[in-house]
């Protein structure tokens, strides 16, 4: 699409072949056009381009301007190019500067495979530099070490992004709703907004529109998102019931009460059955695999408003510390950023629920502890009034819910390469160990991190074996969620092969 004047225009290249909601935008040094190849769910429009939804009017495309948006997007905005991320910090836009280019995109292999660049295998702390969003919205890592000297690659969260012609950036703060009084003011905000968003997947301007589902289970977070999916209509609840650590963690029962009419049940573990390299793409996300067990519903997800619990565990915990307003999670170990290109590929919104209003969590703390919850309060290890509350007000049972925390997935980052095996595919395991053998090397820095992380992990270990074994003793270990040494051992090179094969998908 040519324009005669001056100003800044989108060029689109929809590619079929492209995961469905992924997206690349080039800008080049002094010129007007900004050329976006794109899936063919992603929304274009002259002078805007979205994938995802958020609460506030589809038809008057003002996502910037959202306190919760899901996904990403861009827009011509005064002559110059707004980039904006999602208003949570599991997901993120990616930049890389080559000579006068400069791309953007919503996928790490995206605009890796763009810029025909790679990953540095001398640098060994990919996995700690995307965690280290946990760090807040002011402390994370931007800059992320590419082999190329000459190319420079940075990650942007929560925030808008302001590029003009000659390439020089702007950040601008996103709108955050307002500090929440009461739990009345909290509910109010939530459901008003998740009913916009609803609105928002199903408007007529849309080429593609929405249908809801929910996970659920027998803890807080995900229960709470089945009871406030409940209200804007959704019908389908997944849960898993396999193997046996999720057959008491089951939503069904819970399910059955909010009335969802169709429920399904999976095998966590079905994932190893596959023989598509499906671990890949759930660990180029920079975090190693926590939510591949998501891959059984994966014909369940497809073009939907996914609602998860992702974020319950810090936002809505009653017994958390050091509640910020930066989205700080110093006491977590992942960064939850596992379903990115899964989300890409299937084409569906990822709506982690607890996450809305999160740099507002000093005054959902607050919440938490007020004399109105205290009839919702547990007073144990393992208390989330909001949720409780959410749920119980639903018609669900006290005893039926939040009795015990189990939670959902794994992750790979303290397995030995033996033990990856059992947690793989066959096809899987056999392609990462030829990575692996192909590529490894040594030297005396990865030797001594080797020492380090033995020395640090050491008591999780022993206390792993002791507890296989049926000895309730234990070692202390002051470090188990507080570990600073990323694993140099074989899984080190889980992200390089989660990247290389993903990257494939986009050439």
């Amino acid at each position: 699409m040519q324009k005669a004047s001056e100003e800044m225009y989108f060029e689109y290249i929809v590619d079929e072949n492209l995961p469905k909601l992924a997206w690349c935008a080039k800008l080049k040094k002094g010129e007007e056009r900004v050329t976006v190849k794109c899936g063919k769910q992603v929304e274009i429009f002259r002078d805007w381009f979205i994938e995802g939804a958020w609460n506030g009017s589809f038809y008057e495309g003002k996502f910037e301007e959202s306190t919760f948006l899901l996904g990403t997007g861009g827009k011509v905005d005064n002559n110059k190019i707004l980039f904006s991320t999602p208003s949570h910090t599991l997901e993120r836009l990616h930049f890389i500067r080559t000579k006068g280019d400069l791309y953007i995109s919503n996928s790490f292999a995206f605009v890796l495979e763009a810029t025909n660049t790679s990953l540095n295998f001398k640098y060994l702390d990919y996995e700690k530099a995307f965690h280290s969003i946990l760090l807040g919205i002011d402390q994370y890592q931007k800059t992320i070490p590419l082999a190329q000297k000459d190319a420079e690659c940075f990650v942007c969260y929560y925030t808008n992004i302001i590029i003009d012609k000659n390439l020089s950036i702007i950040y601008r703060k996103k709108k955050e709703v307002s500090s929440f009084s009461d739990y009345h003011v909290y509910k109010k905000s939530l459901d008003d907004s998740i009913a916009i968003i609803k609105e928002n997947i199903v408007a007529e301007e849309r080429k593609k529109k929405y249908g809801v589902i929910t996970t659920i289970s027998s803890g807080y977070d995900s229960a709470a998102c089945a009871a406030i999916a409940k209200t804007i209509g959704c019908n389908t609840a997944v849960t898993f019931n396999q193997p046996d650590k999720y057959a008491s963690d089951s939503g069904e029962d819970i399910a059955h009460v909010l009335g969802y009419e169709n429920i399904i049940s999976k095998n966590a573990d079905s994932y190893k059955k596959r023989k598509d390299l499906i671990e890949a793409e759930y660990v180029s996300g920079g975090e190693l695999g926590t939510g591949i067990v998501f891959s059984a519903f994966d014909e369940e997800f497809k073009d939907k408003l996914v609602f998860i619990g992702e974020g319950g565990d810090r936002l809505w915990d009653r017994n958390v510390s050091d509640v910020n307003d930066k989205i700080r999670f110093i006491n977590e170990l992942y960064s939850g950023s596992t379903l990115i290109e899964p989300r890409l590929r299937l084409g569906y919104i990822y709506l982690p629920l607890p996450f809305y209003g999160a740099t507002c969590w000093p005054s959902i703390y607050a919440i938490n502890h007020s004399v109105e919850m205290e009839s919702w309060t547990m007073h144990n290890s393992y208390d989330r009034p909001i949720a409780r509350r959410i749920v119980e007000e639903a018609g669900v049972p006290r005893q039926m819910f939040g009795v015990e925390k189990i939670g959902a997935g794994f992750n790979y980052r303290f397995d030995t390469l033996k033990r990856m095996r059992g947690r793989m595919s066959e096809t899987s395991y056999k392609d990462f160990c030829n990575y692996y053998h192909k590529h490894k090397s040594f030297s005396i820095k990865r030797f001594i991190r080797i020492v380090r992380y033995l020395f640090n992990t050491m008591p999780a270990y022993i206390n792993y074996v002791l507890r296989k074994a049926g000895i309730k003793k234990r070692i202390k270990d002051k470090n188990t969620r507080v570990i600073k040494v990323e694993n140099p051992l074989a899984v080190s090179y889980m992200f390089h092969w989660g990247i290389e094969n993903t990257k494939k998908r986009y050439r």
